[in-house]
């Protein structure tokens, strides 16, 4: 009990002891650690999830079966944590590139990463009042008088088929890392058939019905530290890192707004082509 409040007073890592949050972070699977025909044989044999009525179950379901089968096909490794900790060193040497190596390179001639002491740096709680001022207060209310739904826009408002969401996965790199689900993005294109369509009706359902499911709204925070004082927390950049389905459904329509979306020239300039 001392230990959780300990960790309380730090930020809000205590909370992940409680049932009801612990099920919204999982340990991250690798996506080189998995091996695809185990993988891809454990998904076929297995069931596909149906639609309960509610969507956030429904997502959670088809979530536990991709982490479950992600789990029982991980290849067993030797795990070496001297070789772990020069990951960044090595491959920095392989790539050859003299600036990424010289960065590498603090002045203390540490070549690990640049891993430090936790009192070189602020704590859980200093980055959770920093981030809360940042981004600002969440008590706001939604003006919903001028929103309509008789209003049919093409591309905009087309079902989300099957052959869009293949489009999206074949584009999810493989070497991201994983959000609180655990699902590293790559795991999707290993993904049979069936379970693509299965995940273009997640994404229909939650399109068409509106309703967000609230474990999307989670996300993993890292911080990266840019230069100055390693003290203040102006001095780093925060990255959240969301759950896979969630961002799968955000590059859907992100490429259905790229499509309807003709830009004046003088506003191309971030567009392709």
């Amino acid at each position: 009990m001392e230990l959780k409040e300990r960790a309380s007073a730090l930020g809000d890592h205590a909370l992940l002891h409680d049932q009801q949050i612990r099920m919204h972070r999982r340990r991250a699977i690798k996506f080189a650690d998995v091996q695809a025909e185990v993988f891809q044989d454990t998904l076929t044999e297995r069931a596909v999830p149906t639609y309960t009525g509610n969507i956030e179950e429904w997502s959670g379901l088809v979530c536990d079966s991709l982490y479950d089968a992600a789990s029982g096909s991980k290849s067993a490794q030797p795990v070496n944590l001297q070789s772990a900790a020069n990951n960044r060193w090595s491959a920095a040497l392989r790539r050859g590139n003299s600036r990424e190596i010289w960065k590498a390179i603090d002045w203390a001639g540490d070549t690990t990463g640049g891993c430090r002491d936790s009192a070189d740096r602020p704590t859980d709680g200093d980055f959770k009042q920093h981030f809360e001022e940042l981004l600002g207060s969440m008590d706001y209310t939604l003006e919903t008088d001028a929103v309509t739904s008789d209003v049919s826009i093409p591309i905009l408002d087309d079902q989300i088929t099957p052959m869009e969401v293949d489009q999206c996965i074949r584009s999810l790199k493989t070497d991201k890392s994983a959000g609180p689900d655990g699902i590293a993005p790559g795991l999707f294109r290993l993904l049979p058939a069936e379970w693509v369509v299965l995940v273009a009706s997640i994404l229909n359902t939650v399109f068409i019905s509106g309703t967000y499911p609230p474990s999307w709204c989670f996300a993993k925070l890292c911080v990266l530290f840019k230069k100055g004082n390693r003290r203040l927390c102006e001095n780093y950049r925060g990255i959240s890192i969301m759950n896979s389905l969630a961002k799968l459904y955000d590059m859907v329509l992100c490429r259905q707004l790229t499509l309807w979306f003709s830009p004046f020239r003088e506003q191309a300039g971030s567009q392709r082509n």
